[in-house]
């Protein structure tokens, strides 16, 4: 009888079964799965997986969470998913808070005589402001950038420059009662224009500074 080789395309004759054979150690050789770790060939994937974890089920471990992983590249995308942006939310996090409690030390603009208040302090209309991305919910989802205006209102968003989050204004100039500026009133309308595009008070229409 004849002995075919049912691999090839199309199908080889062979006078014997050991001809058979050889041609298909020859020709078709199996294919392996390498270990990552010593080199060992397994016949399956499931097989080298399995070796992988018993022969090596510390090789590749996470540092922020102890959990392994069969290769290094399985263990870096985990820690880039699983906790790189993690640590990147609680930088801005820890960021934006020391931020938020840092009063500016310095007025707006030389001889200004007021002080720096806190958003729910402000008891005027609109004034000079200093601005910290964090994010219209708070959510720390802005990137901690801090900027000063001197078209803020203290239920008005502006946006950042560097990621288009808005935030509100965390620190407004409060003038002294018996000092009024005109850098910081509502008639002036000199001078260079502002980040209308970024600024919630100009798409309202109550921001006269354009």
């Amino acid at each position: 009888g004849k002995y075919r080789c049912t691999q090839c395309s199309p199908c080889r004759d062979f006078v014997s079964d050991s001809a058979r054979q050889q041609h298909a150690r020859d020709a078709h050789p199996p294919i392996r799965y390498e270990c990552t770790q010593c080199s060992k060939y397994f016949v399956s994937d499931s097989a080298r997986q399995q070796h992988e974890r018993d022969a090596h089920p510390h090789r590749y471990r996470c540092t922020q969470c102890s959990k392994d992983f069969v290769s290094d590249s399985a263990k870096q995308q985990h820690e880039r998913d699983a906790h790189e942006l993690q640590s990147r939310a609680f930088k801005r996090k820890k960021e934006s808070r020391s931020a938020d409690a840092a009063k500016p030390t310095k007025p707006p603009f030389p001889n200004a005589h007021g002080e720096w208040v806190k958003r729910d302090e402000f008891t005027g209309r609109k004034s000079f402001g200093v601005f910290i991305c964090v994010g219209r919910a708070r959510h720390n989802t802005g990137c901690g950038k801090q900027w000063t205006s001197a078209h803020s209102f203290p239920t008005y968003t502006q946006g950042c420059q560097s990621c288009e989050e808005h935030s509100l204004p965390t620190w407004l100039w409060e003038n002294d009662d018996d000092y009024s500026s005109s850098s910081s009133s509502d008639e002036d309308d000199d001078g260079p224009p502002h980040d209308a595009a970024r600024c919630a008070a100009c798409a309202a229409g109550v921001c006269r500074r354009r």
